[in-house]
């Protein structure tokens, strides 16, 4: 069994069960003024870069939906047809990663652990019968991100 994630290796030949988390909203919220700033803010970035669109994610409804759908969505919004918008997503995201990593430092911003999250994934790291790992829409350093910058990301489980 081989698992993604931060710290813990699994190798057994005993049965593990694999417990997944989503990011927002199951171990993280948002909070305060800069609510999730940095991670929007990549949106803008790609949307500016790959279309020269000023625009932000906040022009449609986008609780619940993946990174790259809300590209989608939002640059049908602005007119974009979704086969170019498509045909350009590879990039945008390759911005979006490219603003997230240059300013990383700000990646916990707007952004808190919920309640008991820290202690469960504490208890479930020190079970050899369990795995821990994400399964979320963020792109994947954008979810990784918010784990390091909140320091839960070495609760998860690490590949042997």
């Amino acid at each position: 069994m081989v698992v993604t994630g931060s710290t813990q290796p699994v190798a057994s030949s005993k049965p593990v069960t694999l417990i997944s988390f989503d990011v927002d909203g199951t171990l993280i919220h948002n909070i305060g003024k800069d609510a999730n700033k940095l991670h929007k803010e990549c949106f803008t970035a790609g949307f500016k870069k790959v279309f020269g669109i000023d625009t932000h994610i906040d022009t449609i409804p986008h609780h619940g939906g993946t990174d790259p759908l809300i590209v989608i969505k939002v640059l049908e919004h602005h007119g974009i047809p979704k086969a170019k918008a498509l045909a350009k997503l590879k990039e945008v995201e390759e911005v979006m990663i490219r603003h997230f990593l240059e300013h990383q430092e700000r990646a916990g911003l707007g952004l808190e652990t919920l309640p008991g999250v820290e202690k469960l994934l504490k208890l479930l790291q020190g079970r050899d019968d369990v795995a821990t790992c994400l399964v979320t829409g963020n792109l994947e350093p954008v979810g990784w991100g918010k784990m390091k910058a909140l320091g839960i990301d070495h609760l998860f489980t690490q590949p042997p």
